[in-house]
């Protein structure tokens, strides 16, 4: 995990708009792995403890 310090000027930003854009911040392949793991789970091919409802 990394963490990103943030300076005045983006915290200022962020309490105005309510968001900051922080740009790339996980890589394609990390992209592509999270996808992945999110349709085994809407799909029902992967168990996710502390899922409220599972199909």
């Amino acid at each position: 995990v990394a963490y990103i310090s943030f300076g005045t000027e983006q915290e200022r930003q962020f309490f105005e708009t309510g968001y900051l854009r922080l740009g790339q911040v996980v890589s394609s392949d990390e992209i592509q792995a999270l996808c992945g793991c999110i349709d085994n789970i809407m799909l029902g091919q992967m168990r996710y403890e502390g899922m409220p409802m599972q199909l």
